[in-house]
């Protein structure tokens, strides 16, 4: 589910388009590395915007700074009502630049002016979904979902489910503040083991980093096994942790690494993962 927006550039002399029209004077950019979002990058296919402020879903923009064509902004549902207006207003821009230019939305021809009014619908369609999704978690025919957001994937359970039923505003409030923290969202690198013959992944956790730490590691999303096409498979995890100023990091099997965290120092993030408040060198050399 989603808002596709496709501007077409028109006429024989065709200008390149400036980030900066992107943005304009509050939009903030990236792409991902892994699964987090790395600030001020470019991709090779585009980059996420996003209001810092007001962190949700993320506008993925297919951009090179030789774009002239075309451009395709991806906005995912559900979203707040606000990143929606964001992606209007980002829209306009493109507009105002390419002066000859065309709309599409969801491939459909539309004026920016229809566009406009059409923003309500998007609204509704979109706390609609929410609703939906939310009732199936809580009525037990779902046990969470996983939303791709601008910082990271968060994912909602039935916690979250229930709060969202309660109170309109808390979606956005909850997107926001658990993209905002200073803290690493630990992926982990996954590497083929020839005399075991099987995937084995590795978590590295470091002195003086808040971290983001999956409850269950699992594979990232979409990550294809090369000799057999088909999703990776990984059964093996550990953590390598210390000082970073080690040449060598201690060792231990995730579940037992996870035991051996402090209580005073693990909260609860989102359905899928804990949040691990810094731990100094002499504390992880006493784990």
């Amino acid at each position: 589910m989603g808002i596709e927006v496709t501007v077409v550039q028109r006429g024989l002399i065709k200008k390149q388009l400036p980030l900066e029209v992107l943005l304009g004077y509050e939009l903030c950019y990236g792409d991902f590395s892994g699964e987090s979002l790395e600030l001020g990058k470019i991709g090779e296919t585009g980059i996420i915007v996003f209001h810092p402020e007001r962190i949700a879903r993320g506008i993925a923009i297919a951009w090179t700074a030789k774009t002239k064509k075309q451009i395709v902004l991806n906005l995912p549902l559900s979203t707040t009502n606000e990143e929606i207006c964001t992606l209007y207003d980002v829209t306009e821009r493109i507009c105002g630049y390419w002066r000859n230019s065309a709309i599409y939305i969801d491939g459909e021809p539309m004026s920016l002016g229809r566009f406009k009014e059409s923003l309500s619908d998007y609204y509704a369609y979109s706390s609609k979904a929410l609703k939906e999704f939310s009732e199936k978690i809580v009525a037990g025919e779902h046990e969470q979902l996983t939303l791709f957001s601008t910082m990271w994937p968060l994912v909602m359970g039935r916690a979250e489910a229930e709060m969202f039923l309660s109170d309109s505003g808390a979606f956005g409030r909850w997107l926001n503040e658990k993209q905002q923290p200073d803290a690493a969202y630990s992926s982990p690198i996954i590497y083929f083991d020839k005399t075991e013959e099987c995937f084995k992944g590795v978590f590295i956790f470091i002195n003086d980093v808040d971290y983001i730490l999956p409850i269950t590691p699992k594979v990232p999303f979409g990550t294809i096994d090369k000799r057999t096409g088909k999703e990776l498979e990984c059964t093996d995890w550990r953590v390598e942790y210390g000082d970073r100023d080690r040449e060598e990091l201690m060792k231990l099997p995730y579940s037992e690494f996870v035991k051996r965290l402090p209580g005073d120092r693990i909260s609860r993030f989102d359905a899928s993962h804990i949040y691990v408040k810094a731990l100094s060198s002499e504390e992880l050399d006493t784990m």
